[in-house]
């Protein structure tokens, strides 16, 4: 079947992604997608080059290239320094079951990337302020009370260890009647 009867055109215009083929060469036979756009190219502008002349500095690409070329799917991120990529290979083989070239799709993870590196630095922020805090805090599961997490301070008011609280159960430690507890989630819930 032609790849280019393929319905490319609704998911490729939509989403930040390049959807790609090449022959058995490397020679580039589809390049469509609205994630081209960052790159500075339009549909079909690499139709005709061979990936070894454009990305001959980039060997992750090269090397993800050459293994589906030889009967491997690849998956990789490709990182152009402003702009990261998930990127998956897989070969096409012809009628006869020879390798006839490769089909991807590269998505733009970029914004997705910096999400994660944003919620990984809060994250980091948040364990620093919980565990030198001087006030006690603890973390638990609102449905049954389960200590998830408590600071120093925390287990210094109660006098246990921490590995006597993680895991328990608030009610069990004599912290909160169901009431007290029942009135405190409801106020956290509105």
């Amino acid at each position: 079947r032609d790849l280019h009867s393929f319905p490319t055109r609704r998911s490729s215009d939509l989403a930040p992604l390049i959807l790609f083929a090449t022959d058995a060469a490397g020679q580039i036979t589809l390049s469509v997608g609205k994630g081209l756009a960052a790159l500075g190219r339009k549909d079909g502008d690499l139709v005709g080059h061979a990936i070894q002349d454009l990305y001959h500095d980039a060997p992750a690409v090269l090397d993800g290239m050459h293994r589906a070329l030889a009967g491997e799917q690849v998956t990789r991120r490709v990182d152009t320094g402003t702009i990261t990529f998930e990127t998956i290979c897989t070969p096409l083989h012809a009628a006869d079951g020879t390798i006839s070239g490769l089909i991807g799709v590269a998505v733009d993870i970029t914004e997705r990337q910096r999400a994660e590196t944003a919620l990984r630095e809060s994250e980091a922020r948040f364990a620093t302020a919980f565990r030198a805090s001087p006030v006690a805090i603890s973390v638990t599961q609102i449905a049954d009370g389960r200590f998830l997490d408590v600071n120093e301070a925390f287990t210094t008011l109660l006098g246990y260890q921490r590995e006597e609280i993680v895991g328990g159960l608030s009610g069990d430690l004599g912290i909160w009647n169901a009431a007290e507890r029942a009135r405190v989630i409801q106020t956290l819930q509105d």
